[in-house]
Order: C-alpha cells, then structure tokens, then sequence
C-alpha cells in the first residue's frame, strides 16, 4: 500500500492498477450490510444481518492483505477477525448473548467455505479453539488498528458496538420461539431431550439462514462491483400476486369444459381456491393422477398470497419437483397461463427454471458471479436443489437458502424423496413454515404419511384442517376419475425382456399404444433396442436422463403428437416420466416397484377419460434386474409385494382397487415401519439428524477428553462434516451443457466469446433445459475420452462435444473424437 494511500480497499479490477477504480473496503462492507440486513428481514434477523455484513471483512484493513491486493504472493487471513471482533463484543455472559455472539461469529469464520464444525467427531472443539487462536487474535488487534485509515467505516462499526442488544434482543425472541415450538411438540418432563434435539436442530438452521444472507449479500455486491452492467441493469415490472391472479383466472375461462375430466379438474381447482384462505401452515393436496395438479395449485398460492398481502407478503411462490422433465413441463404449463398477457422480458425475469448445479463446489469469483441465488417470484426447481440449499456443502448451496423465506412451497410427487432425507425434509419444511413466515403444500396422488414417521427424530408438522380437499371429496373425484385397472403379473422365474417385448408386440398389433416403463437406464436401452429391430424406429421412442430437458420435452412432444392422432406409439422409459408427466397412453407395463411409483405410472394411462375404465397397467418383475445401487427401488418392491399379496387375499378390503388410498396407506405403512432407521440419514456409527442437533457422541467425546466437563457452548453441531456427508442421490452429479440443437450451439457459441458476467448469467438461465447431470464415474469417462470442453475460464463449467451426443440415446460414450475436432 502506498504511503500517501489512506484508504482501505476490498476488491481489486483485474489488471487496473488505478486505486481509484478499486472497490474500497468502507464500500463494501456497508453495501453488504445494507443487503443482507435486507434479506433477514424475511425472517426477523435485520440487524444481526447489518452487523454480519458490515464486520464480515474486517480482516481486510490487516496490511498484510492491503498489499496482498497488489501483490498475491503475499500471505494472508482475513475471515478469522470479523469472528473473533463479533464474539467479543456480543458475548457478555448471559445465555442470548452467548447464542448471538457464537452464531454470528460462526457466520463470519465460515464465510469461504460453508459453516465449519463448532465440535467435530473427536471431540475437539473448532469454535473455542478459533476464537483462541493467538495468530487470529493478532491480526484482529492488527486490523482494528488499521481501521483507522478509515474513520467513517471505524465510526459505523464504533456505532453498532454501541447498540449490541439489538442483535441480542433478536436472536433471544427468535430463540423463544423455537424454544415456544419444540415445548408445543414434547411438553413433559419426559420428552426432555427431544425437545432440546429440536431446540438445536433449530438453532442451527437459523444459523444457515443468518449465513445464506451473508453470502448471497458478499457475492451479489462482489459481481455488482467487477460488472457494472449487472448493477445497473433496468428490470422489467412485474406484476403483483392479484394481477397475476385475475391473469389465471381468465385464462381458465377460455379452457373447453367438455369432457368429465375436464369437468372434474375444474372442480378439484375450485374447491382450492375455497380452501387458500386458510392461515400460513403445512397443507396436504392429494389429488388423483390427471386431476390438474399444477394448475390447481397455482390457483390455491397465488389466491392464498392476495389473502395474506395486508400482512407479511409473500415473495416466491416455488415448486419443488422430483425431476428435470417435469420443471420444463410445470414451467411451460404455467408460462402458458401468462404468454398472451404479458411480454417475454417480464416472463422470463418472473419464472426461474433451476434444473441443474452445472457449477462445480470450487469457490472461486467467476463461480459466486455466475451462481444462481433462487432471486425471481415464481421459480421451478428440484427436490436436489431443495435440501442442498439447507444441507449441501459449501457457499453456492447455502446462497439460495434465504430466499425460501415469506414463499408458498409447492412440492411436487414427495413421495420420490430419499428415505434417508425424510427427517431432514420435515425438519427444514417445519422450520420455514414456523419460523419463516411459509406456507407449503404437499401436492401428489400418493401421499407418503410424511407426518406418521418417527417424531423424535422430526416428522412433518401439519395444521389443523391439512387436507386441502376433504376426505369425501377426494373418495368422489378418485371415483370419477377412475380410468385404468391394475394387473399383477408377477412370476416366480421373473419376466425376461424378450418376454416383454413380447407382451408389447402383442399390444402394438392390436393398435394400442404402449408405455413401458423400467427401473433402469441398461434395461430401458436394452427393451427399446429389441422394440425398434422389431418395430421399427417410426413409433418406437425411448426416454432417459441421460437426454437434457429440451431433447426430452422434444420426444414426449413428437409422442404426445402421435397419441393425439390415435398411432400405436412404443415408448420405453425410466422412471422419469412417471411423475407428473402430461401424456395418455392406450395402456401401460411397468417393472415392479413401490405402489406409489405403479400408481403414478397408471397416471400414465387414460389420462383424458378417452378410453374404457378397464384401460390396463400390468406390473411386471423383471429377471436380471441391476438394483445395485438403485437400493430405495430394490426395498420398495419388496413392501409393494406384501401389499400386492394382501390385495389377492382380501381386494374388498382395499376398495378393489390396486390405486384406493387405502393401498396407499398400507405401503407407506409398510414402508415406514420398515425403514424408520435409515431416514436420519445414517453415516457409520451416527446420523445426520444427530450431527446437526445435539451431536451427542461428538459431545461425549468432549466430556471424555475434558475430565468429563461439560461442553460449554450453544451451538454443538458438526455442519462440516454433516455437509461433506450429505448427498441427496447416492452420488454427485455435476451438470453439463450438452449442444442438443441448433439454440443450444447457438448459446454455447456465445457463452465462448462473452466476457460479461451478467450475460453469462443470462445464458446460463437459458441453458438450463440443454443440461445433463453426470455422476463421477461417468464424468472421469468422458474427460478420459476428451468429450468435454472447459467454458467460461477458470469456472469449472464444461459442455459436450456433439459426438458424443445421440439423437435416440443423449450423453454417449460410445464414440470417438479426432484431435482437430477440439481446435476451436
């Protein structure tokens, strides 16, 4: 730093040497208090979002780090002072400051990397032992000294010190209210230690929400500094909640009521707007397969906003979906409402399709630039996407998570939720909806009793009157909309796929169309490579995740097109186009598995009433089948065959149908009752759930080691070790841009040659449906094979070369790439 130079500096511009360009440290701290005192307002944190931001670079005004900004080579720590700074002056001894101060340094000593362990798995203590780290305790006299080059910014800081009951007036009224919750829940002495492992579990997900504000409010004012095209980027008006209400409902009008379908879905979309004046709370919307769901739903929030707009107003409406395919299909449902009454620019700043994490976890500031932070009132993304927020690893995660807040949740199909993430599931729905000012819906035909599994480990909460349709309604509209019978054709010796094969060219020949649907990628290839030698390739269609969105909604589209003109269309399919996918189909085949996935499978079938009530789907057990690591499908169909035993001995029992919700409930009982102990999320000789509430072994190894005192602070939780742990899918996936069509190429082409962040980010939204998500194994062939090209420099973005791209198969391979191929 140059003697004359008496200002402090943040961020420097990428080969400017003029200071005066640079992005003063006084500068960035007060924009990033400012934003996220902002975003925890959604949740009555404002001021410890201030302080978090305004403290969170403190280390900064170090000067190792001032000349570090001129000369990289230099050494230096920055995150640890702000932490340090923030437990000293809130920390006074009593109980809500001890909990604000450790939360908010907390915060700040994480703030590269994702929350770190207050206490890991040896029973070593991380926080304390930051806090007196003598290096750490240095730089902090070291910075505040230099602090003073910078009097208005030591003045601010100087000022909130001054005021500290602010933050610890806020985090003890939080405080009590979860305190308030978890006595509501176990209120007897006996529940005691329940209600502290809720009380914790709690603790830390506000901890999460202070931490997403943080970052998301360090990476936006971060990119607005290096872009300043994104800063001052103009954006469209968007419409309230009750033009966008009235918007739906003249849109409904113009919908044909010509069939009983058409009439029932009308009546179920109805009786949703009678029930959305109910409070914020968690609701139940079991609707039958074909019952119009997403519209339904749309009606219920958008009518249930307006009703609360005088109050707290609602900032998102969100639908959480098992699958990529059903975001572009919701997403267009939905786009088609507004396309003829507002224009694209509005649309496309309103609706967020998130399908994929196409960004590696590095962290880097091309990464925090191009992350996307969930910022649109009206998003569609997944399951994946849902509990990473709250429990993935790393930064660009947890930047999404506070824009959960103040939103209507819609979760799509949640029966396809991962046993081993149920608890974590309810525990983070009950969290928004108590303490986040949330309402969510649970919207399926097969509701999976999410509120009977154990509660000690943290079931769904609902409220009272949770069924959005009441019990006789839903009785008449599954009799109304009864379309298709199930047939149990499970042998001993197993179905081969030639035998199946067999069944569809017996239907093919009597002018049906067909849906085969099966439970793995190797078997789907396989059956449908048999069906076009066999049927040619004009009506034999073949579905998987290995295609990207686009090319996916591109085949169901050609299909649905065909089904429409009564063709004997084959389509072999994994299980992605069971859930929620629009398309009728003569009749049906699916591989044994869970009696919510025939279920949903049947949906497939008769979708419009068009066909007899007897339209069959016959369930098949296929011999040889690979379920190695597709563990939850190999479980549930072994549940499905008790049920479906217990139907042949006693069917008057279940209402004489395979889809009753009596069935239902005895699979989801079965189910339950069987696999309560993997859905903590289970890790060696402990669980997740424990990890991130009262860490109990990790505590007794504290004691032991500490002459059995014991562990003196709030927060015990090892999120580090939690996140590193957790895994939605059995693996990770990282997404990449696959070159389907000529909108794809053409986006790739512009991704290569722009340099501004924000266009990027424009692409990266519009490259959403072109992605495809990789596992490891399957990411370590194709850079073996060089079948990926690095984007945007130093991102770790990658897209695919078109070689390896397959028209009937998407991601491929089996090929082969010249070395001129990779000359760009």
């Amino acid at each position: 730093m140059d003697a004359f130079d008496n200002k402090l500096y943040a961020h420097t511009l990428e080969g400017v040497k003029n200071k005066s360009q640079w992005q003063t440290l006084r500068e960035h701290a007060l924009s990033t208090a400012h934003l996220a005192s902002d975003y925890a307002t959604s949740f009555g944190l404002a001021e410890c979002g201030y302080w978090l931001g305004l403290i969170h670079d403190l280390g900064k005004s170090l000067p190792q780090f001032q000349q570090r900004l001129e000369d990289d080579r230099v050494k230096a720590d920055h995150k640890h002072a702000g932490g340090l700074f923030l437990w000293d002056k809130l920390n006074n001894g009593t109980k809500p400051s001890h909990l604000a101060a450790q939360c908010l340094a907390l915060c700040v000593i994480s703030h590269h990397g994702g929350l770190v362990d207050c206490l890991n798995q040896l029973g070593e203590d991380n926080f304390i032992n930051t806090i007196e780290n003598k290096l750490y305790q240095a730089n902090l006299k070291d910075s505040l000294e230099n602090l003073q080059l910078d009097t208005e910014l030591e003045d601010n800081i100087k000022k909130i010190s001054g005021a500290r009951s602010l933050v610890q007036d806020e985090i003890d009224f939080f405080f009590q209210n979860i305190l308030q919750q978890a006595k509501k829940y176990w209120p007897t002495e006996d529940d005691k230690n329940k209600r502290k492992k809720l009380e914790l579990f709690r603790i830390g997900l506000m901890t999460k929400m202070l931490f997403s504000c943080l970052i998301d409010a360090d990476h936006t004012d971060t990119a607005n500094f290096h872009d300043e095209e994104r800063k001052n980027k103009n954006l469209p008006h968007l419409p309230k909640w009750d033009e966008l209400r009235d918007m739906v409902e003249r849109y409904l009008e113009t919908l044909p009521q010509t069939s009983s379908v058409d009439i029932e879905r009308k009546r179920i979309s109805d009786k949703c707007i009678q029930a959305s004046v109910c409070e914020s709370g968690t609701y139940l919307l079991t609707v039958p397969t074909g019952g119009g769901k997403t519209l339904a739903s749309m009606r219920f929030a958008l009518h249930h906003a307006v009703n609360r707009e005088p109050y707290i107003p609602f900032k998102r409406i969100i639908y959480v979906i098992p699958y990529t395919t059903i975001i572009e299909q919701n997403a267009q449902a939905i786009r088609k409402v507004f396309v003829s009454q507002l224009n694209e620019d509005v649309l496309n700043e309103m609706i967020l399709e998130s399908h994929s994490n196409v960004l590696p976890n590095e962290e880097n500031r091309n990464n925090r630039v191009l992350a996307e932070n969930w910022d649109a009132p009206i998003i569609f993304t997944t399951n994946v996407q849902f509990l990473e927020a709250f429990y993935g690893v790393g930064t660009r995660n947890a930047r999404k998570l506070h824009n959960l807040a103040n939103s209507i949740i819609i979760f799509d199909e949640a029966q396809t939720l991962p046993v081993r993430c149920l608890h974590l599931f309810c525990h983070a729905v009950n969290f928004l909806v108590e303490h986040c000012n949330c309402t969510a819906i649970l919207c399926t035909a097969t509701q999976p009793l999410l509120h009977e599994i154990p509660a000690e480990h943290g079931a769904l909460w609902l409220s009272k009157n949770f069924q959005i349709l009441p019990d006789k309604f839903r009785k008449d509209s599954a009799d109304s909309l009864k379309r298709v019978t199930v047939i149990d054709e499970c042998k001993p010796q197993g179905w081969r796929l030639e035998e199946v094969a067999d069944k569809v060219s017996c239907i093919h020949k009597q002018g049906n169309s067909c849906i085969i649907i099966l439970n793995t990628k190797a078997d789907t290839r396989e059956l449908y490579t048999i069906l076009r030698k066999r049927h040619g390739e004009e009506l034999t269609y073949h579905l998987s995740t290995a295609m990207c969105a686009a090319h996916r909604m591109d085949i169901l589209s050609e299909v649905k097109t065909l089904l429409r003109n009564n063709q004997p269309v084959i389509c072999v399919s994994t299980q992605l186009i069971e859930a929620g996918i629009d398309i009728d189909f003569d009749t049906g085949i699916r591989a044994l598995a869970g009696i919510d996935s025939i279920a949903q499978a049947a949906g497939r079938i008769n979708r419009n009433g068009k066909k007899p009530a007897d339209s069959a789907l016959y369930i098949q057990n296929i011999s040889g089948e690979n379920l190695k690591n597709l563990q939850d499908i190999a479980v549930a169909q072994v549940e499905a065959q008790k049920v479906l035993r217990e139907f042949k001995e006693n069917p008057n029992e279940f209402g004489n149908s395979l889809l009753s919700e009596a069935v239902m409930k005895r699979y989801f009982k079965f189910y339950i009752f069987n696999r309560k102990d993997e859905m903590t999320y289970k890790i060696k000789s402990d669980n997740l759930v424990n990890l991130l509430s009262s860490n109990v072994n990790a505590v007794g190894e504290y004691k032991r080691t500490h002459k059995n005192q014991p562990y003196p602070n709030i927060l015990r939780q090892s999120f580090a070790t939690a996140a590193r742990e957790f895994k939605v899918i059995n693996s990770d996936t990282q997404g990449i841009f696959v070159p389907y069509n000529d909108e794809a190429r053409g986006l790739l082409n512009q991704l290569r040659n722009t340099k501004s962040s924000e266009f990027q980010r424009y692409l990266f939204r519009r490259l959403q449906r072109y992605t495809v998500n990789v596992y490891p194994y399957m990411l370590k062939k194709l850079t073996k094979i060089h079948a990926l090209e690095p984007l945007c420099e130093n991102s770790g973005i990658l897209a695919l070369y078109e070689i390896f791209y397959d028209s009937r198969f998407g991601v491929n391979i089996n090929s082969t790439i010249s070395p001129d191929m990779l000359i760009q």
